[in-house]
C-alpha cells in the first residue's frame, strides 16, 4: 500500500471513530474494507487496537500526532501481514 495510501486509510478511519465521516468517505472506507478479508481483519483490529482508542483520546491535543500514530498502525500491520509476505 503506498505512503498516500496509508493516510488516506488513517485519516478514514479517524474520521469514522469519531463520526465525523461524509457519505462520500463512509463509502469509500466501506469499498476499501469490503475489497478484501486483510483489509476487514485489519479495520477491525485498528478499531479494536487499544493503542488507537488511546490515540483517538490523545486527538484533541495533537491532531497531527494522532494521525501519525494511527498511519504507523496501519503500515505496521500492512507489512506484517500475510498477503505482503510471500514466504507465508
Amino acid at each position: 500500500m503506498e505512503n498516500n495510501m496509508i493516510k488516506r486509510k488513517a485519516e478514514l478511519i479517524l474520521k469514522f471513530m469519531r463520526d465525523g465521516l461524509t457519505g462520500i468517505e463512509q463509502i469509500e472506507l466501506d469499498n476499501w474494507v469490503n475489497d478484501a478479508g486483510e483489509n476487514r481483519a485489519l479495520f477491525e483490529k485498528l478499531i479494536e487496537s487499544g493503542q488507537l482508542k488511546q490515540a483517538l483520546a490523545d486527538y484533541a491535543g495533537n491532531r497531527y500526532k494522532t494521525w501519525e500514530q494511527i498511519a504507523t498502525l496501519i503500515a505496521k500491520e500492512q507489512h506484517n501481514s500475510p498477503a505482503s509476505n510471500p514466504l507465508n
